[in-house]
């Protein structure tokens, strides 16, 4: 008897805590999900290709047809507290992305997303942190994503001339 009456009080509490999360809109799409609900959320054609870079709160994407002509970025987060789940944040077409290094910046997380169809022909990406360098390569002929910590240090972009090549920020408010 005693074993029925916890499990019955175990249930309900469990109940409870879901609906009141469902209720407060606390539960989000988990991370192999990210990919098709943006694809969904946002009527991203199933044959468009994909780069996605994972940080510690943020997932961020860039879809584009097989040959480079248009795209369509989209950003999840993690929201901070009792949450479950990425939630989007941000999405949709940025003219720049096509033409230049985009970077967003999030108030209250402490990532950056770098976003680029790579017209510039990006081969390498720099993180100087003062003490160490990461050098991190990138297919010249491939749009990229990059999340980073705002912390990471100073990060430069390397064409295939070895020419530095700008990047456009961009912040998004809470």
């Amino acid at each position: 008897m005693k074993k029925n009456t916890l499990i019955i009080i175990v249930s309900t509490v469990v109940l409870v805590l879901t609906l009141w999360l469902v209720m407060k809109d606390n539960i989000g799409i988990s991370e192999k999900n990210v990919e098709s609900d943006a694809r969904w959320s946002q009527n991203i054609p199933s044959d468009w290709n994909m780069a996605q870079s994972l940080g510690n709160g943020v997932v961020a994407m860039v879809f584009f047809p097989y040959d480079n002509s248009d795209c369509v970025y989209s950003i999840y987060i993690k929201r901070p507290g009792l949450c479950w789940g990425y939630f989007f944040r941000a999405g949709g077409t940025v003219s720049k992305i096509e033409e230049k290094i985009v970077s967003f910046s999030m108030e209250g997380y402490n990532e950056i997303v770098y976003l680029s169809m790579n017209k510039q022909n990006v081969t390498s990406i720099v993180v100087d942190d003062g003490s160490n360098k990461n050098i991190f390569a990138v297919d010249n002929a491939k749009p990229f994503v990059f999340v980073l910590p705002n912390n990471a240090g100073n990060v430069l972009f390397y064409n295939i001339h070895g020419e530095i090549v700008e990047c456009t920020q961009r912040t998004l408010p809470n």
